[in-house]
């Protein structure tokens, strides 16, 4: 009856050792899903630029509107005629890039010339 227990409590101990010593540094558990509604501002403002620019055009600085030329002449947008300039084929609506070395200001504007923070 010794020799039977001595067995059984052996084989218990070896199955407790073996899967507690389970080798787990190969396995790897797959990322949480990124949701896209927590998209960083950043990303979020570079989206936006690209959704819009996707019907734009450019145009030289001579095929602006007198309205938007008026409009551009104020200081804050200085530096526009060297800036890239777009316009929307379907709406009439305009963007205008402005470099200050490596930082780019972007405008937005109606067919009338006036500002729009919000497309």
């Amino acid at each position: 009856m010794k020799p039977l227990k001595f067995i059984l409590s052996s084989a218990l101990l070896v199955a407790a050792v073996a899967a507690y010593s389970q080798d787990t540094t190969g396995v790897t558990t797959p990322p949480a899903p990124v949701e896209q509604d927590q998209t960083s501002p950043q990303n979020q403002v570079e989206q936006d630029q690209a959704n819009f620019k996707k019907d734009m055009i450019i145009i030289p600085a001579t095929e602006v509107p007198a309205s938007l030329r008026g409009t551009l002449q104020g200081t804050q947008y200085k530096g526009w005629e060297n800036g890239t300039i777009y316009r929307n084929q379907s709406s009439d609506m305009f963007m205008v890039e402005v470099r200050e070395g490596n930082q780019t200001k972007t405008y937005r504007f109606d067919k009338n010339g006036k500002a729009v923070k919000d497309f």
